[in-house]
């Protein structure tokens, strides 16, 4: 669907719309100019839907020099509107900067289609990469108990619900082990028995369902009749066949609606038969139905007993009780996909006759964190383009921060990234992001009758990994390894406390700052073009804020 041009330009929209003292010629000019942006944001929204590693080339050298430039312009539409309020100001002078400023414009966007061409469809981008998240999970049948530590409770638990009803869909951010638990619970039900088959099939994102359908058939041994079949006779031969059987059916990562349907449609009518869904979206799990188990953080004393066991700790004790193991956890997050691939980093490390002490890892410097920065990556790539750009705004908040959701809303709003400006539109943003796992619901802990959200460690680090690649914000941490660095115009900036000022800051552009109690910050006459600011419990005196 593509991209209106006032969610992307708000200033663009206001100078169309309203009342400025433009003459004819000037807004026809801005008529041009929006045409060229709406496809400029066409295709950033086609972009973004996909992961880097899987465009040319050319689109990666493209991307940069169009988000730069699109900022570039919201920029210099707003300070057209502010030149018009100023006190004797002619409006015959701001209309030919406007003209100007938009003929040099265009010849910006026709150097760059003479370099690049035409701007791709969104057909021409797909992917033929066959990786997808859930191929980190192990085959079905293979069983690995140091998996399941921390799963005992779950896995008891969905079994006796299963026994007792006809379906469970466990929900969970990626890399929580909804595939794991999916296997065991699995397993536990084939060895009870009374089934006439079983299937285990993975969906994954994008899924080609006639490509599922096939999967299934040859799971459950069916001959497919005919010559190349459509996927209605395809439905329609799998549903005889199993009319009259009890199954026992896994579909694993489920993304879409079309799959949800179904499952509904074919999966779920057979007498006595069992399902089992797994997906990263509470709304998916609720389309299909059944009971919905929502997966959480591995308890920190299990998380421990999940490291140990992965790392093979009896056999590697000496060395295993050297490594600060704390510090390590915390930055997994209870999270058993980040806790597996840690404890293979650390056998590995052994068996190569290594003593590197895997606790002092940063996150996002080693295969493994990158690895599973890739596996949640792909919950962004699958989000709407509008709620992306609100994802990626919380890289502007602390570690753990606790961010009042009403206070989150409007700050979106200020910053135009909800496109109708209203608070209902953000709200559904928010909600979108709770049900998909990409947010956590977490109440104030003041007062618990103010709701908000945390961002688990792992998804801020996919978010500021994001944030700084597509320099949507700058944020400079409390430790300089935690803080994205400056690539290019800073256009929201993020000071969080107790790092050092930093003069040597290029602020002139900033459009938005966020700063907590105890930030030290570039004096403020330095912001020219700064309209969000939030000094969150800030003391305002002209000491603390270098006004």
């Amino acid at each position: 669907m593509a991209l209106e041009v006032s969610s992307a330009v708000p200033s663009l929209d206001k100078l169309l719309k309203g009342d400025w003292g433009m003459d004819k010629t000037v807004k026809g000019e801005l008529w041009n100019l929006q045409a060229e942006l709406s496809s400029m944001h066409d295709f950033l929204d086609d972009v973004s839907s996909m992961p880097p590693s899987q465009l040319e080339s050319s689109v990666m050298l493209r991307v940069p020099q169009v988000r730069e430039l699109s900022c570039a312009i919201e920029t210099r539409l707003h300070s057209f509107m502010e030149d018009t309020f100023l006190p004797g100001a002619s409006k015959r002078k701001i209309n030919h900067e406007i003209a100007t400023y938009i003929k040099e414009t265009l010849i910006k966007f026709m150097e760059m289609h003479q370099q690049y061409g035409p701007y791709p469809c969104r057909g021409s981008l797909h992917s033929t990469s066959t990786w997808d998240p859930g191929m980190f999970a192990m085959s079905p049948g293979v069983s690995e108990s140091s998996l399941l530590v921390g799963m005992e409770g779950p896995i008891a638990e969905l079994t006796n619900k299963l026994s007792k009803g006809d379906h469970v869909s466990i929900v969970g951010m990626g890399g929580m082990g909804k595939t794991t638990l999916a296997q065991a619970v699995y397993g536990e039900m084939k060895t009870k028995g009374g089934f006439d088959c079983e299937a285990f099939v993975f969906v994954g994102l994008r899924a080609d369902m006639k490509k599922v359908l096939t999967n299934i058939f040859d799971k459950l041994h069916i001959d497919i009749y005919g010559h190349e079949p459509d996927q209605h006779q395809q439905i329609s031969q799998l549903q005889n066949f199993l009319v009259d059987k009890r199954c026992l059916f896994v579909i694993d990562d489920i993304w879409d609606m079309e799959t949800c349907c179904f499952v509904e449609r074919v999966l779920k009518g057979g007498v006595g038969s069992k399902l089992i869904t797994t997906t990263r979206n509470l709304n998916i799990a609720k389309g299909v139905g059944g009971v919905v188990y929502t997966l959480r953080p591995l308890h920190p004393v299990k998380a421990y007993e999940l490291l140990r066991a992965k790392a093979g700790a009896e056999r590697y004790e000496h060395q295993f009780v050297m490594v600060p193991d704390k510090r390590m956890l915390l930055k997994c997050g209870g999270v058993p996909i980040a806790i597996i691939m840690i404890g293979r980093v650390f056998v590995r490390n052994q068996f190569k006759g290594r003593r590197r002490c895997v606790g002092c890892m940063s996150t996002g410097r080693t295969r493994a964190f990158r690895y599973i920065r890739k596996v949640l990556s792909y919950s962004f790539y699958d989000l709407p383009y509008n709620i992306k750009q609100c994802f990626l705004y919380l890289s502007l908040f602390p570690e753990d921060h606790w961010i009042e959701k009403n206070m989150l809303i409007w700050r979106w709003v200020a910053e135009g990234l909800v496109p109708d400006g209203l608070f209902e539109t953000g709200e559904t943003y928010f909600n979108e992001l709770l049900d998909r796992c990409m947010i956590q619901w977490a109440v104030s802990p003041l007062d618990p009758s103010q709701g908000g959200c945390r961002v688990h460690v792992l998804m801020l680090d996919l978010i500021r990994h994001l944030s700084s690649s597509e320099n949507v914000s700058t944020v400079i941490g409390i430790n300089q390894q935690e803080s994205t660095s400056q690539t290019g115009s800073i256009h929201r900036l993020a000071i969080h406390k107790g790092q050092n000022q930093n003069t040597s800051l290029e602020v002139g552009d900033v459009l938005s700052l966020y700063a907590c109690a105890g930030s030290s910050l570039p004096p403020l006459r330095r912001f020219k073009r700064l309209r969000v600011i939030d000094l969150e419990s800030c003391d305002l005196s002209v000491r603390d804020c270098n006004l």
